[in-house]
Order: structure tokens, then C-alpha cells, then sequence
């Protein structure tokens, strides 16, 4: 017994079906968009959280830096501060090779009065006058570079 449709009721279930079916187009466009949305605040949210590991690791460079750059200030004054230990030894040792070149050229001096009254013959110079000639071009050296003649850091 089956009840035969008429053609209003036909008509009315075929608007409800093109109704369905448009709303649900709407919703499958609507969480194709939900998705989408969701992947752009992921990329945000990675986005962000790189560029807040970047600044931290900017933060921590800097800090660095300025700590370093206080030690070379420090260093550079003479007043402590430490960068390297090889720049410490380095310059004990200039210092020691100072004090002896100041104390060979006293003896030289010494030394050259005595032999210029011995001898008669100066046209070539002594091994001692030949030391305070390289003596001079360390102390020339350190000037052309400014840095107490430790060019060889």
C-alpha cells in the first residue's frame, strides 16, 4: 500500500534535498576553512616561538659580548680582566724582554765608550751596536701598531 506522492509533496522533497545538499556544501567549505585557520595558528605559534629562541639566544650573545667586551676594556686598562692566558704570558714576556734589552743597552753603552777609545776602527759597527739597532725597530714596531708591540696575537 504504497501512498502515492503528489506532485507538491515531490516538489517539496526536492527542495529539501537541494537544501541539504547546499548546507552541506557550507559545511565541508566551512571546516576545510576551520582547518586551514587551525594550520595558519600552528605556523604562527612555530613562527613564534623561533623568533623568541632567536631573541633569547640574541639576548644571550650580547650579554656575552658585553662581558667580553668589559674584560677587553678591563685588559686594556691594565686594570685586570683576562681573555686570554697565552695574552698574559705574552706579556710578562715583552715585559721581561724590555727590562733586558734596557739593561744590555746600559752595558752597551758602557761598553761602546770603552771600545771607542781602544779602537780606532768604526767603520763596522760591533755585534752590541747591532742589538740596540733591532732594539729600536721593536720600539718603532710597537708604535706603528699601537698595542705595546704584541702584533703577534
Amino acid at each position: 500500500m504504497d501512498i502515492p506522492w503528489t506532485k507538491e509533496q515531490v516538489a517539496e522533497m526536492a527542495a529539501l534535498e537541494e537544501e541539504h545538499r547546499i548546507v552541506k556544501e557550507k559545511m565541508e567549505e566551512q571546516q576545510e576553512m576551520i582547518l586551514k585557520i587551525e594550520e595558519l595558528d600552528e605556523t604562527l605559534k612555530y613562527e613564534k616561538e623561533m623568533r623568541d629562541r632567536a631573541f633569547e639566544e640574541l639576548k644571550k650573545k650580547r650579554k656575552q659580548l658585553k662581558k667580553e667586551g668589559r674584560k677587553y676594556k678591563l685588559w686594556k686598562e691594565g686594570r685586570g680582566g683576562q681573555i686570554e692566558k697565552d695574552s698574559e704570558s705574552d706579556e710578562s714576556d715583552q715585559k721581561s724582554d724590555l727590562e733586558n734589552k734596557d739593561s744590555s743597552d746600559e752595558s752597551d753603552q758602557d761598553s761602546d765608550s770603552d771600545s771607542e777609545e781602544s779602537s780606532d776602527d768604526d767603520s763596522a759597527p760591533s755585534s752590541d751596536e747591532e742589538d740596540s739597532v733591532e732594539g729600536d725597530e721593536d720600539q718603532d714596531d710597537e708604535k706603528k701598531n699601537g698595542d705595546g708591540g704584541s702584533s703577534q696575537m
